[in-house]
Order: structure tokens, then C-alpha cells, then sequence
């Protein structure tokens, strides 16, 4: 009898055990629903929040940083040009090859360590100097060469002669220039893989293992929102002194930093199994066959030139125009990040509501109405609620434009698609958008540089709705037809 009793306390405490581990798992799922951490995604996010943040410390003080170096605004002009030229071939190429060799890994950490040297180098470029020309000697026949400053005094110039000096960059303007174009080249060539790899191969990841890749990508704007003001300040409170000479210092400080966090997130990244395409030429050339391919692409150009004309000539209409106050254009980067992060969020849901083309179409849309109302804004201030627009316009494009890519590529092709559209939507869109949009806004000022890119936007608009209808009436497939309308 005691052995029974003994063997039903047993039982009964074993139950008793069992039902305490179901009710700890029970728990655990009940408030793994409010906080649930995939480690597959951890990664991924801590990658994007770090390498954003190091870019943001410096990428919109740059400019200014090569003035403050001495350089001229044509010479600032001249490397920042090179960025989108870069864009389009070396980092198309370097992506290409990654896909052909299954380099994935190796290029991603490269476009984390090839910036630390390349910025680290520009730290240390040295100032440009001027000094005087030899006199120029002229008289009323001939005009004389310029020689080295060892001429005769002047005491021995005749009356009818005019003396003129010219400022002249001692030799290391040659050094600076050409060093920051190089390094420059070298940045934007290992710097674009980045986001080209990291972007297919989350999508990827996100199609393995469940998940939306626009909660992973909102991440890097979320980082640029909070760091972008915090890099001004810095430069703004930091005090040089004689061993830190150099007034931009905190940021360099900053960016390096960031970088070298960043490098332990990429190591855990878990990259997909890559599937090596057997010809990618052909399989390239297959998508240029494809009327809804070609579409993407001239929304792509686009959304590309408007994103180039508002991010360069945006801030000087503001100033020149508005009279606004540097802290009002600082605050507008900051809101634009504010309406992306739940835009981004969400975008999965959105997208799936809509479909990937009436997405691309609103996102058009969307241009045309911002640019418009820049062109009527008769006070700085009210450009900040204008700035909410950024979550369409570049918050729900961008989960929406790297998915479709995903979905159209060829087997094996991801991160090669990705990159020549990168090339044609950062590269030739931007590009575009900068040397049309400083020609229209010298000629025809502000106001009537943003009415034209409304126009082309809307135009652009009413021309993609009619190409896809007339789409639809030709494509018999119903799976087709609704790839069209929503490619999931």
C-alpha cells in the first residue's frame, strides 16, 4: 500500500511538473508575441542601424569638408559627380562578379573596411594653400610668359608697364584634388556593394525564413535620423586644438567607429546558399525582352533624377529663395526619416494591398504633388510637413523596389540585377537629376525647376497607366495578370 501511495505521489507530482513547464512555455509565448528577437534578423539589422549611422556622420558634410580643405566649388563638383558615374560601372561590375564567383561575403566586408582606409586617408589629405603667381609683365605690344618668382624688382619696371598677380595653389592643391578624387572613386566603388548585397540577400532571407524586409531595412533610417543632427552638433561644440587641428575631427571619429562596430554583425550574417548562374549574359539580356521589366526601369531613372534634383537644390532654394535657417534644413532630413520608419514597417502589408506596379504608379504620383508644392511654398517652415511625403516617395518605394527585383531576377542573378538598377536609379537617375536640375535652376530659377519636375513626374505618371493597361489587354495568362497587378 505505501508503495502505491508512494507511486501515485509520484505520479501526481510528476503532473504537477508538467503542468508548471506548460505554463512557463505558455508565458514564454505569450510575451514572445510582444518581444520576439530572430537571431537570423539581429544580425541584419545591428549591420544596417551601424553602417547608416557611420555614413550619416559624414556623407552630408563632405562637401563642405572639401572646402574647408581649400578646395573650389568646380573641383567639389567635379568628385561628387564621380559618385553616380562610379555607381553605374565599378560597382555593377563588382556585383556581377560576386554573384558569378559567390564573393558575397568576401564584398560585404570589404564595403565595410575599404572605407575606414579611404576615410582615414582624407583625414590626413592636407590644406590647400595660395600663393602669388610671378607678375604678369604687360605692355601695350606683347604680353610676357609666366616665369618663377625671381623676376627683378620693381623699381626697375618701366611707367607703361602693368604688374598683376594671380593667386596660385602651391603643389599640394594637385595632391589634394587628385588624392580626394581617387580615394573618392575608391569609397563609392567598394561603398555601393553594401547596399546591393545587403538588400537581395535580405530578401532572400526573408523569403527562407518568413519576415518583411522592410522591418529589417528601417532600421538604417532609423540610424540616420537620430545620428544626423547629433553630427552637426558635434562639429559645431568640438573645439580644435593644436594636436587636433582639424575642426571636422568628431565626425571622421564618429565614422570610423561605426565602421569597425559594424564588422562583427557582418561575420554573423548568415548569407543564403547561392545557386551560380550558368549564363548571365543571356539571362540579362532575357529581362531587357520584358515590356513590364522595362517600365521598372524608366520609373526607376525617374524616381532617381527627382531624388537627384530635391537632395542637391533643395537646401539651396530653401536658402536662397526662403531664407531659411540651417537648423530648419537640418530638421527636414531628420522628419523625412520619421515618416519612412513606419511607412517601411508596414510596407509589406501595403504592398501586398496595392501590388508592386500601383505602388510604383502612387510613388510617381506622389513626386509630382511634392515638387509642386515646393514650387508654391512661400515660407521655409512649411516645407517640414511637405518632408512627411518622404515616406511614400522613398519609405514604401524602396521595400517595393527591391522586391520586385528579387522577383523578376533570374535564378542566381539577385545582387547583378540589383546593382544595374542600383546603377540606373543612384547612377544615371541622380546624375541626371543633378546636371539638368543645376542648368534649369541657373536658368529659370527655383520655383520652375521644381513646376518641370512635376511635370515629369505626373507625365510620367499618365504614361506608365496607359503602357500597363494596354499591358494587361495583351497578356493572356491570368498568373501573369495578376503578377502584374501584384507580385507577392
Amino acid at each position: 500500500m505505501s508503495h502505491l501511495r508512494m507511486h501515485h505521489s509520484g505520479a501526481a507530482l510528476d503532473s504537477v511538473i508538467s503542468f508548471a513547464i506548460k505554463s512557463v512555455k505558455r508565458k514564454n509565448l505569450q510575451c514572445g508575441a510582444y518581444v520576439h528577437v530572430n537571431r537570423i534578423f539581429l544580425p541584419i539589422k545591428t549591420a544596417y542601424f551601424l553602417y547608416f549611422a557611420a555614413m550619416v556622420s559624414i556623407f552630408p558634410y563632405l562637401p563642405i569638408y572639401m572646402t574647408y580643405l581649400g578646395l573650389t566649388a568646380t573641383q567639389v563638383g567635379i568628385i561628387s559627380t564621380m559618385e553616380p558615374v562610379t555607381n553605374i560601372a565599378i560597382c555593377t561590375l563588382l556585383c556581377m562578379v560576386a554573384d558569378r564567383y559567390a564573393l558575397h561575403k568576401v564584398f560585404l566586408m570589404l564595403s565595410v573596411v575599404v572605407p575606414v582606409l579611404t576615410y582615414s586617408a582624407m583625414y590626413f589629405l592636407p590644406h590647400v594653400e595660395q600663393i602669388p603667381w610671378t607678375p604678369i609683365i604687360e605692355n601695350t605690344t606683347n604680353h610676357a610668359l609666366m616665369r618663377p618668382i625671381i623676376t627683378p624688382s620693381l623699381d626697375s619696371v618701366k611707367p607703361t608697364t602693368e604688374i598683376h598677380t594671380t593667386p596660385y595653389p602651391k603643389i599640394n592643391f594637385i595632391i589634394t584634388f587628385w588624392v580626394m578624387l581617387t580615394l573618392k572613386i575608391i569609397e563609392r566603388s567598394f561603398k555601393g556593394p553594401f547596399y546591393t548585397i545587403m538588400d537581395s540577400s535580405t530578401q532572400k532571407l526573408v523569403q527562407e525564413h518568413g519576415g518583411e524586409f522592410g522591418r529589417q531595412r528601417l532600421w538604417g533610417a532609423v540610424a540616420w535620423g537620430i545620428w544626423s543632427p547629433i553630427a552637426g552638433l558635434t562639429i559645431d561644440s568640438f573645439k580644435p586644438t593644436a594636436t587636433l587641428s582639424n575642426k571636422y575631427t568628431p565626425i571622421f571619429i564618429m565614422l570610423v567607429t561605426f565602421l569597425l562596430l559594424c564588422i562583427i554583425p557582418v561575420l554573423m550574417i548568415k548569407l543564403p546558399v547561392h545557386e551560380r548562374p550558368q549564363s548571365m549574359s543571356r539571362h540579362m539580356f532575357s529581362l531587357f525582352l520584358k515590356p513590364l521589366f522595362l517600365m521598372f526601369l524608366i520609373t526607376t531613372f525617374v524616381c532617381g533624377m527627382i531624388l537627384g534634383i530635391i537632395s542637391t537644390y533643395l537646401f539651396i532654394f530653401l536658402q536662397d529663395e526662403l531664407n531659411s535657417p540651417h537648423y530648419l534644413m537640418g530638421l527636414t532630413l531628420t522628419l523625412t526619416c520619421i515618416a519612412e520608419v513606419p511607412v517601411m514597417f508596414y510596407a509589406k502589408k501595403i504592398i501586398a494591398l496595392l501590388g508592386h506596379v500601383n505602388v510604383m504608379n502612387l510613388v510617381l504620383f506622389t513626386w509630382g504633388l511634392r515638387c509642386f508644392i515646393y514650387s508654391t511654398l512661400q515660407s521655409a517652415f512649411w516645407v517640414l510637413p511637405v518632408e512627411l511625403l518622404h515616406g511614400i516617395t522613398f519609405g514604401l518605394y524602396y521595400p517595393a523596389y527591391t522586391s520586385f527585383i528579387n522577383w523578376i531576377s533570374p535564378d542566381g542573378m539577385q545582387t547583378s540585377v540589383q546593382a544595374l538598377c542600383n546603377g540606373i536609379y543612384m547612377g544615371l537617375g541622380i546624375g541626371a537629376g543633378m546636371l539638368c536640375g543645376g542648368f534649369v535652376y541657373d536658368t529659370y530659377g527655383g520655383r520652375n525647376l521644381f513646376r518641370a519636375a512635376a511635370v515629369m513626374c505626373i507625365g510620367t505618371f499618365i504614361f506608365m497607366a496607359m503602357a500597363q493597361c494596354a499591358l494587361r489587354r495583351r497578356t493572356e495568362s491570368p498568373a501573369e495578370t495578376r503578377h502584374l497587378l501584384n507580385v507577392a
